[in-house]
C-alpha cells in the first residue's frame, strides 16, 4: 500500500505540476495526504469535495494575485 500511495502521489504531482517545482512538491504532499486519508477510510467523496475546494480557492487567488 505505501509503494502505491507514492506511485499515485508522484503521479499526482507530474499531472498537476511538472513545470513548476512548487507545485510540484505540493502537490505531491497532497498526493501523500490524500492516499494516506484513502487507504485509511475508503472514502472518495470526501476527496473529490476537498479537491473541489481547493481548485476554487486557487481560481480566487489567481484572480486577486495573477502569477
Amino acid at each position: 500500500e505505501q509503494r502505491a500511495i507514492i506511485y499515485s502521489s508522484i503521479s499526482f504531482a507530474l499531472i498537476h505540476g511538472f513545470i513548476i517545482v512548487d507545485k510540484l512538491i505540493v502537490t505531491f504532499i497532497w498526493g501523500i495526504i490524500a492516499g494516506t486519508y484513502y487507504v485509511r477510510e475508503r472514502n472518495i467523496p470526501v476527496l473529490i469535495t476537498t479537491h473541489i475546494i481547493i481548485d476554487v480557492i486557487a481560481f480566487w487567488l489567481s484572480l486577486i494575485r495573477p502569477i
